[in-house]
């Protein structure tokens, strides 16, 4: 058993490495990879990280982390993503490329829309505990929600809006971006891979213009070297939880990330009050 002496070194030495810069980039950059595209929520995560072990950040670093993370999915989807940008420069929205960029921009409006408009709201929720355990506890019941879900209809402008609607939310510490888009693809009647691809590439859109949305807030405080730390970290997890991922939703078990949502958001909620 540890007595006390015991657990409070224990506590100061993490402490101390969660002060470290090196540490604190990798640290960070590894559950950024993970949690943005695991259905788990990356802002609910790194918001918990950051209060559990007081880890305080700048805007430049949570920039660089989203870098990583672009990075990442760019990689994996740069096939399709080389498709539709030949459709756009031939202006050829006819073809299923061209479709697929007027759904994405559907996808798109909601996001910028109430991104610009409630810029403080958002900002005043990353240092709440509450609401981020709280929003994880209804991130899991959707997710619960694609148990039972029946493949019935195929991408189109509606339900496009109605994915771009429900990737709005995830702008709240708590809601997972891949976990509120492909449940309400699959919840609307896509397939598990038309769903998968239509939210990667809609986070291709979102995460770019997050980036620079955040940009007025950049300044080149940290060093480069943990800049391209943080970026070559991030984007190397991402491309390998991206392709686990796309496995486990062919196995049909995209749902049981609810349970986790569950108990964490259950834990940072009972956290939150004491």
């Amino acid at each position: 058993m540890l007595n006390a002496e015991s657990l409070l070194l224990i506590n100061l030495l993490i402490n101390d490495l969660a002060y470290s810069g090196i540490l604190k980039v990798i640290l960070l950059s590894i559950v950024q990879g993970i949690t943005e595209w695991f259905p788990v929520s990356s802002t609910g995560h790194l918001v918990f990280l950051r209060e559990l072990l007081n880890i305080r950040v700048s805007a430049a670093f949570d920039i660089l982390l989203h870098a990583g993370s672009l990075t990442g999915v760019v990689l994996v989807t740069r096939k399709d993503l080389h498709a539709l940008l030949k459709a756009l420069l031939k202006l050829d929205f006819s073809s299923s490329e061209g479709k697929m960029l007027v759904y994405l921009i559907l996808g798109t409006t909601p996001i910028v829309t109430i991104s610009l408009l409630l810029k403080e709201f958002i900002d005043a929720m990353f240092t709440n505990l509450f609401s981020t355990g709280v929003a994880m506890l209804i991130s899991g019941a959707i997710l619960y929600l694609t148990k039972n879900y029946k493949p019935r209809s195929r991408l189109n402008a509606s339900n496009a809006l109605l994915i771009g609607v429900s990737q709005a939310l995830a702008i709240i510490p708590g809601v997972s971006r891949m976990g509120i888009t492909v449940s309400t693809a699959l919840i609307s009647g896509l397939e598990y891979d038309e769903a998968y691809r239509f939210s990667l590439l809609l986070s291709v859109l979102s995460i770019t213009g997050g980036c620079i949305f955040k940009l007025s807030d950049f300044c080149f405080e940290n060093d480069l070297i943990f800049i391209l730390l943080g970026i070559a970290i991030t984007a190397a997890v991402s491309v390998f939880t991206l392709k686990l991922l796309k496995r486990q939703m062919i196995k049909q078990n995209f749902y049981k990330f609810a349970y986790y949502c569950l108990l964490v958001g259950g834990v940072i909620l009972i956290l939150s009050v004491f």
